[in-house]
């Protein structure tokens, strides 16, 4: 519902291209398949005739471990997640590796010194996590920030009044930006990482290509 309920609300507002609905059978088709495998799976565990199997099975749920036992083999395996996006609405390749995945949500502070999960602070929409003060974003982009309703967002203290900040309160989001190599991250109102950016100047194509991506959109329905 996520997927597309910001894309209709995009569309409806007049900020976005009627083509934009389109990503959403491009990114959700992949996930049909693994539910309706996991589905298929889970018939397997549950319907096994094997009495050695299905004691294995019984086992390995109530050990609470997550896992549960192969409707074949009765080895113990955990059922696999939802995988990224693969396709869609995403920076262009080559991709970041973060690109298409869930974008962390850990606690933060903010200005006001109030501390709650990022998503709860900040609100819905569009949202540029820049790594620290040091992360700069030019005038022009500003401007496409502006008119894409992104808003660009600090970890630590921002010399700009222009830049919303909050304090990584559990140092989460620097853990974060180590492990992927990144000083700023585009993150979709869905939070699905649109796309990184491993050093400063690149943060300014990052936003770039938000908006070609849209404008390509509107110019294939055109």
């Amino acid at each position: 519902a996520d997927n597309l309920a910001w894309k209709l609300g995009l569309v409806l507002q007049g900020r976005a291209p009627e083509g934009l609905l389109d990503s959403y059978q491009h990114e959700r088709a992949p996930h049909v398949r693994t539910v309706i495998g996991i589905a298929v799976e889970m018939g397997r565990i549950i319907c096994t005739q094997d009495p050695e199997i299905a004691k294995a099975r019984d086992a390995q749920m109530l050990s609470g471990d997550g896992g549960v036992a192969g409707a074949s083999s009765g080895t113990p395996s955990r059922m696999p997640g939802l995988p990224g996006l693969v396709d869609g609405f995403l920076e262009p390749a080559p991709r970041h590796a973060l690109a298409g995945e869930l974008a962390l949500l850990a606690r933060v502070r903010g200005e006001d010194g109030r501390e709650a999960l990022l998503d709860d602070l900040i609100g819905p929409g569009f949202t540029l996590l820049l790594r620290d003060a040091t992360v700069g974003v030019s005038d022009r982009t500003r401007a496409v920030l502006d008119r894409l309703e992104i808003r660009p967002i600090v970890f630590g203290s921002s010399r700009s009044p222009q830049l919303q900040w909050v304090d990584d309160a559990t140092r989460a989001y620097a853990a974060w930006f180590d492990q992927h190599e990144a000083v700023a991250v585009l993150v979709r109102p869905d939070h699905v990482v649109f796309g990184v950016a491993g050093n400063v100047q690149e943060v300014d194509a990052l936003v770039d290509a938000l908006a070609s991506g849209l404008e390509a959109i509107d110019a294939k329905a055109g």
